[in-house]
């Protein structure tokens, strides 16, 4: 499939169904068995995180506190460590960006030195955001967005994901919320048992075709 500048897809599947595992071999986490990644029409081969963050890709997983972030270290430090793997960072510079990020993402916090653990679900989900947007990415994977988090935090996500498209970044959204796919993406792929089902229009998915094809 080809996912388009400015554009939300969605990935709808049942758990099991190799959602996970596509966006961690897109994010060079897994070995790919087939196939080819292509990026501005250019071949790239991802044999490790770090040769997708120097490809321009970001990868939120689905599990914010055992793979997204590190508890018990600052918003700002947390903010900086996936910078670190792209091999530049600055204390002061940093710092700037995460004040800035607390900012634009509405981050509710004291401080960008506050420890994340005391941080709502909500509020650690933007900083795992934030981290990941300080790599500059053109493509955007993530893993249940809104997964543990409460009804105004998922507003707020749901803007920080819309304007990030109006800036041109390319997302690729799972989600086991069908509304939450139906109200964000521009087009929804449905996953079953590792293959891909069927990729949906917009203006053509629902959520019964949806489970149908999920199911069959």
């Amino acid at each position: 499939f080809q996912l388009h500048k400015g554009e939300i897809i969605g990935i709808a599947g049942l758990l099991g169904s190799g959602r996970t595992e596509l966006a961690r071999a897109l994010f060079g986490d897994t070995a790919i068995t087939g196939g080819h990644i292509l990026k501005d029409g250019r071949e790239i081969r991802l044999h490790h995180p770090a040769d997708a963050i120097a490809a321009g890709i970001a990868y939120i997983p689905d599990d914010r506190k055992a793979l997204g972030l590190f508890v018990e270290k600052t918003v700002s430090e947390n903010i900086a460590a996936a910078k670190l793997q792209k091999g530049f960072y600055k204390e002061t510079d940093n710092n700037k960006a995460s004040e800035l990020y607390k900012e634009q993402l509405a981050i509710k916090t004291p401080s960008v030195r506050q420890v994340i653990r005391k941080l709502s679900g909500g509020n650690q989900q933007k900083v795992v955001v934030a981290k990941w947007l300080g790599t500059e990415p053109d493509v955007l994977i993530i893993n249940e967005p809104t997964h543990g988090v409460d009804v105004g935090a998922k507003a707020d996500i749901y803007s920080i994901l819309k304007k990030l498209t109006k800036k041109g970044k390319s997302i690729l959204m799972i989600s086991s919320e069908l509304p939450e796919l139906l109200l964000l993406a521009d087009r929804i792929a449905v996953m079953n048992t590792g293959n891909l089902q069927s990729i949906l229009n917009k203006d053509e998915a629902t959520e019964e075709n949806i489970t149908e094809l999920t199911s069959a």
